[in-house]
Order: structure tokens, then C-alpha cells, then sequence
């Protein structure tokens, strides 16, 4: 992989005033040091670490940009860009980045630094430089990256790797049994997310739990959410959350933990005017047919029902009891009560939301508790 280094030194243009410059063919090509830190006996896939270069220009100034190659590929390492070190001198300049390990096994860095300095050539009375390109390569750095190892792994593991701390909030904190509540949890630092499938949340025994779903990832933040259903107004107390990672720096696993989360759940209560009775057989009058004679009220109800039939979503029946709700969010106004294994019609998506009819009444439940599949 290719790179480049940008200075913040002042680049030096060719110039010559007056005199002669004696000849002077070859330049001294800069000195190159680099190094990854820390420097560790063995590394593990996930770890971040500095990537750092330190060129020496000894007596020359710097002409021009410098490139480097010979970086591991993309796939292999993440590089962020470099950026010069302050404090330095316009001959010895230091760079750094910061690089995440991807990939398990040999990583070899074969830095090959290029560019143009300016020598200050003799002259007989007048100031004369001259411009040499130079390509130095530094030496060669293999390092080993290993998994996160088997022994010593808890059965918790989440799969996230790196240096990280936990956020955690549960909302509402009060409600009724039934409702959604939802658990924002965050991973925040340097490392991997990849995959979180071994969170295993347990609240408590009055509650339903289902698995994490995540909702952003930005640099340096892992964010995720779960939907917690409480199942009876026994639950005072959702249990403390607590995920589980490897520090590759210390070579250990790590738990993380957030709460207990105090909650207050009541017994549900169903609005007027929410209920779920079926919608009511509505009877068809007698209607003509185009040759005068009346068509029979058993067909004209079945050519509306095969319509309805043709017309209607697919079904699905809900897992727990759940409050259908005005609009697609929890904190939208509760519309009526739906009970467990009820079957209803999906009628659209939006988000992690669906929009069901139950009998004749509409609204939007999470998707979360419902049980896909034709009823039967």
C-alpha cells in the first residue's frame, strides 16, 4: 500500500544566485527510522497501534512531498493518515499514525521512503543548492498477530476486541407490562466490533429480552440497542448489563458492566374505545347484473372476500402481549392492547416497527415481538 508524508517544514525550491557550483553527483540519501509501538513479543487482531517514521535529512532541506510504499495492504492493516510530529527540526522529522491489526498471522512492513532534498552545494561566493531524488528504504518490520486466545475465554465474549469503556441507559423507566423498553448500550475507544452475537442480556425473570441490533459505527463508537419487554409489574429492577471484551494490550478479557437500572412497572390499563372485537359482518344488499337479473348475496360475498383476500398483508402472531401504539415509537400514544399469540395482518414496515390490523383496529407494534408466518 502506498502513502504519503506531509510536512509541516518549509520546502526548499531550486535556486541558484551567482557563482558556480562545483559538481557533486550524488547526495547523502536520509536516514529512516520505523517502528510500531508498543513494541510488544506478540500482537492480537483488533489492537490499535502507532505506526511511526522518523526521517533524518542530516545537512539536506526537505524539496518536496515524500511518498512511502511497502505498507501492509488495506485488508490486512487499517492505516489512518500520517501526520508530522510537532516539535521537531526541518532535518529530523517525525510522523505517525494510527493502525488497526485486522487479520491474524505475519505482517510485514517494508517502508520505502522517497522524495527530493536540496543539497547546498560549494560555490565560489554565492549561495547554490541543488535538487537529488532519493528513495530509502527503512528496515524491515514483521510482527505477529494472533487471535483472541481460547483459553481463559469466557462463555459471555462478545467478539469485540480493543480498549474500550461501557455506556449504558434503559428508557422508559416506568411503564406498564407489555410495553417496549429500550437498552442503548455503546462500546466507546479503539478496536474491533465485529460482531456481538454473544451478548446475552438477562434482566430478569419478569422480563423478555431480545438479541441486540446495532445502530451506529463511527470511529471510536460501537452503539447498539435491545428491545426489554417487562412481563409482569414484579419486576422493580432490570439486572446490571454487562459485555465482555479482550484488551489486546493486556493480553486479558475484560467484562464491562453498566446498572442495575431501578424501573417501575404497572398493570395495563385499556383505554376506552381500544377494543379488538372483529369487524362485524356487514350485509350486502341485492345488486342487478347487467342482464337485469339479480345476482344471489352468497356471490357478491364472496367476490368481496376473495378481494379482501388478494389485497391483504402478510400475517404474523405476536410472541407476547404488546400495546399498539399511534405511531412508530415508543413513545407515541398507546391505541389498545394486543394480547399474546394473537394473530394479525402486517400491513407495513417502518424501521424496526410494524404497522398490524387486529380485528378492525390499527397500529404500530415492534417488530421485535412479533412471530412471522402465515396463520393458520
Amino acid at each position: 500500500m502506498k502513502s504519503r508524508l506531509w510536512t509541516m517544514a518549509p520546502v526548499v525550491a531550486c535556486a541558484l544566485f551567482g557563482g558556480v557550483a562545483h559538481a557533486q553527483q550524488t547526495a547523502p540519501a536520509p536516514a529512516v527510522t520505523f517502528s510500531v509501538a508498543p513494541s510488544l513479543p506478540r500482537y492480537y487482531v483488533g489492537q490499535t497501534v502507532a505506526v511511526n517514521i522518523i526521517v533524518d535529512l542530516g545537512e539536506a532541506d526537505l524539496a518536496g512531498g515524500i511518498d512511502i510504499d511497502g505498507l501492509p495492504d488495506g485488508g490486512v492493516v487499517q492505516m489512518g493518515r500520517f501526520r508530522q510530529v510537532e516539535g521537531g527540526s526541518p532535518q529530523k522529522l517525525a510522523f505517525t499514525t494510527d493502525a488497526i491489526l485486522l487479520r491474524q498471522g505475519k505482517v510485514v512492513f517494508a517502508p520505502v521512503l522517497s522524495g527530493q532534498i536540496a543539497i547546498r552545494l560549494k560555490t565560489t561566493g554565492f549561495i547554490s543548492r541543488r535538487i537529488f531524488s532519493f528513495r530509502t528504504p527503512a528496515d524491515v518490520l514483521e510482527i505477529d498477530v494472533l487471535p483472541p486466545p481460547l483459553e481463559g475465554r469466557p462463555a459471555n465474549y462478545c467478539g469485540a476486541i480493543g480498549q474500550f469503556r461501557l455506556s449504558a441507559s434503559l428508557s422508559p423507566t416506568s411503564c406498564s407490562v407489555g410495553d417496549l423498553m429500550n437498552l442503548k448500550w455503546s462500546l466507546l475507544g479503539k478496536g474491533v466490533v465485529d460482531d456481538v452475537s454473544g451478548v446475552e442480556y438477562r434482566p430478569g425473570p419478569d422480563f423478555k429480552v431480545y438479541p441486540p441490533k446495532a445502530t451506529a459505527r463511527d470511529d471510536g463508537v460501537a452503539s447498539f440497542t435491545q428491545v426489554i419487554i417487562p412481563t409482569s409489574t414484579n419486576a422493580t429492577q432490570a439486572a446490571a448489563f454487562a459485555v465482555t471484551v479482550f484488551n489486546p494490550v493486556e493480553g486479558e478479557y475484560e467484562t464491562l458492566s453498566a446498572g442495575p437500572f431501578a424501573i417501575r412497572v404497572s398493570e395495563r390499563v385499556i383505554e376506552p374505545g381500544s377494543t379488538n372485537a372483529p369487524m362485524p359482518f356487514i350485509a350486502l344488499p341485492n345488486a342487478p347484473a347487467a342482464n337485469g337479473a339479480a345476482v344471489r348475496r352468497e356471490e357478491a360475498v364472496r367476490g368481496l372476500s376473495w378481494f379482501v383476500r388478494r389485497r391483504r398483508g402478510p400475517m404474523a402472531s405476536l410472541e407476547v402481549a404488546s400495546r399498539a401504539r399511534l405511531c412508530p415509537d415508543a413513545g407515541s400514544r398507546a391505541l389498545f392492547d394486543i394480547p399474546a399469540g394473537a394473530s394479525v395482518e402486517v400491513r407495513e414496515h417502518h424501521g424496526d416497527w410494524c404497522r398490524v390490523l387486529h380485528g378492525r383496529a390499527s397500529g404500530w407494534v415492534p417488530e421485535a415481538v412479533m412471530k412471522t408466518g402465515e396463520a393458520r
